[in-house]
């Protein structure tokens, strides 16, 4: 985005450390004259002479992929992906370890025809909010996300080497970018280039805009502007040229400072901010509707993905007799089809069982069911049914489902030491859905988090990150009726919990391998003081449909709806009754806005959490900020 007040130009310096990595010289390595011959040479080892630790999986765990190919404590040659690094061997390299296409997921072609997909309705809607909340004045017309698994794996790079360098996560933020259109396509498909770069009147760098009003000055009379995500990094002023980022209040601009081969900025949508009947409008409506759900990736390596197959091999029965059964894998068809679908499908296998209830358990590509029976089954009748072939062809597991099941009594649930060391049913008596109950102990000393630690870090106050936050509060209206008074902002921590930050990486992996693209948004969640330790360490859980009892020495005397312990509390027993919470289901409640969890938040005097004193004198705030993946 340029700057137009002050007229145009290319920035007259560089950052001292940002030197020409081939030649020396004062000048991005990107732009060298001699990079077309040392890059042949780089190239001459071949792919034999790789020393990273890929096997084509790129996006199993970790940063998008990143440390499941280079490791937690290498850092990743930037210029070797751009192909600009001159060394052929990645373990001689002092940038990092190089890392192949094959391993970095740029099998997958992108071109004018890939690189936008249709938004959905309901992403539209966001989009929608966020544009108005940003001060967006016109009516968004249609909304297109950017669909570059290259460019994602570039800015986790990015994003992995700033997290060794600084030993903490670099902070994320959103930022509006208006351009021409003819330059539409060449930033989906290939990023920012720092050689395009004009009108730099606050130093080297991308510019961007908090309001997309600013951006739309930049689109020379177009329709269109980018929404981006911006990998802040170490901040400077305004003549700062070795920072990563700058924040220039006065104009509301980020300038992001990408300097050989780092990738900060990743454009994640493309919105239509008035009608239009260019080129660019008449390409983007002739693009094919989305098929990012599609699930192939993911159906390829999950056992039940690509067809039906047993599931559980423990599956049996040692009770008498038994209503409730677990049956899958089911065809992995059905995981596109809906709930009536599954229903028809099981009801045919079971044949003259009939079912009361059947309720489907889909886990990624695959698909199982739960069922309640209208009479219970007595063991030779289960065997009969086990020994059923599914669909006349298959073998699928037949498992006994009720509830406090003597087969699993003294066992640890298989998916509590599983590959993704959690249950949902780990705090769920089953008061009120029997399918919910899991008859396995879940003991806490083997969830992933036992033993995590946590530690708060102030910002900056005048920084990017806090005026983001604050921005946030300032256009949001708060209801002083709801009985918490009207919040302000007293002081903005950083949470850094290594253990959850890792969980949260794979989890975005599985998304991203599972759906083909990942959106991240940071949203709200108030929550009583009390409970904050509980949930800085272990991160937020859906809740227990528990009760919590005054006398428990974790949940009791908190304030708290539902208990924070497992489902084997001697205290917590009660059923939790829904009186104007958790109206929506047991899950967990974010907010696109910190008005609405304000009532949520409580009041000091229901708990005691202690922070850091601030480093100025700054009233109370009792909104928590967390990011959210889809």
């Amino acid at each position: 985005m340029k700057q137009k007040k002050k007229g145009k130009g290319k920035s007259k310096g560089k950052a001292k450390d940002s030197g020409c990595f081939i030649c020396g010289g004062d000048h991005f390595a990107r732009d060298c004259p001699e990079k077309g011959e040392e890059r042949a040479e780089g190239k001459k080892g071949g792919k034999g002479e790789r020393k990273g630790k890929g096997n084509g999986k790129s996006q199993q765990g970790g940063n998008f992929g990143v440390e499941a190919v280079v490791g937690s404590e290498d850092q990743v040659c930037m210029l070797y992906m751009c192909g600009y690094c001159p060394l052929s061997s990645g373990a001689s390299c002092p940038r990092g370890k190089h890392i192949a296409p094959e391993d970095r997921g740029e099998d997958e072609l992108v071109d004018e025809d890939t690189v936008f997909v249709p938004v959905t309705r309901s992403k539209l809607k966001l989009l929608e909010g966020k544009w108005r909340d940003a001060g967006g004045h016109s009516q968004v017309e249609g909304a297109w996300q950017v669909k570059n698994k290259r460019l994602d794996f570039l800015f986790r790079a990015t994003e992995h080497n700033m997290t060794k360098v600084h030993a903490k996560t670099p902070d994320c933020i959103e930022g509006w970018h208006g351009t021409r259109e003819q330059n539409v396509f060449s930033i989906a498909i290939n990023g920012f280039d720092s050689g395009k770069r004009s009108g730099q009147v606050f130093g080297a760098g991308e510019y961007f805009a908090k309001d997309p009003n600013i951006s739309v000055n930049y689109c020379d009379c177009g329709s269109f502007m980018f929404l981006c995500k911006l990998l802040l990094g170490v901040g400077g002023g305004e003549k700062d040229e070795d920072c990563d980022h700058r924040w220039i209040d006065s104009q509301g601009y980020y300038v992001i400072n990408q300097k050989d081969g780092d990738v900060q900025v990743l454009p994640l949508f493309l919105l239509q901010f008035k009608q239009s009947s260019s080129y660019l409008q008449k390409r983007l409506q002739d693009l094919p509707p989305s098929t990012l759900g599609t699930m192939n990736s993911l159906a390829s390596k999950q056992r039940g993905g690509t067809s039906a197959c047993t599931a559980r091999k423990d599956a049996g029965m040692v009770a008498e007799t038994t209503q409730y059964l677990w049956l899958g894998w089911l065809d992995p068809s059905l995981a596109e089809l809906n709930d009536d679908d599954v229903f028809d499908d099981v009801a045919a296998f079971l044949d003259e069982f009939e079912a009361l209830e059947i309720i489907p358990e889909r886990n990624g590509a695959r698909v199982g069911a739960n069922v309640k029976l209208s009479r219970p089954i007595n063991q030779n009748e289960f065997t009969k049914l086990s020994k059923r072939r599914y669909r006349t062809h298959y073998t699928i597991s037949v498992d006994d489902q009720q509830p406090n099941n003597a087969k699993c009594w003294g066992q640890v649930c298989p998916r509590w030491k599983g590959p993704s060391k959690y249950c949902r049913s780990w705090n769920i008596k089953g008061h009120h859905m029997w399918n919910w109950t899991c008859s396995f102990d879940h003991p806490l000393d083997e969830r992933p988090t036992h033993g995590a630690t946590y530690s708060l870090e102030e910002l900056d106050w005048w920084g990017a990150k806090v005026d983001e936050l604050w921005s946030a509060f300032k256009n949001n209206h708060f209801d002083s009726s709801a009985g918490c008074g009207i919040p302000s902002i007293v002081n903005v921590y950083r949470i850094s919990n290594e253990p959850l930050e890792k969980m949260y990486k794979q989890r975005v992996a599985f998304l991203y391998e599972k759906q083909g693209f990942v959106v991240e948004k940071e949203l709200w969640h108030g929550t009583h003081c009390g409970a904050l330790p509980e949930l800085l360490t272990h991160g937020l859980q859906p809740p227990s449909d528990t009760a919590a009892h005054p006398d428990c020495p974790l949940s009791g005397g908190k304030g708290l709806s539902t208990t924070l312990c497992n489902s084997s509390c001697e205290y917590c027993t009660e059923s939790h009754c829904w009186n104007m919470c958790h109206m929506f289901g047991l899950g967990i409640y974010l907010a696109d806005m910190p008005a609405k969890p304000q009532i949520c938040a409580g009041t000091a005097e229901e708990g005691h959490f202690e922070i850091p004193r601030p480093s100025k004198a700054r009233r109370r705030s009792q909104a928590i900020f967390w990011s959210a993946c889809s």
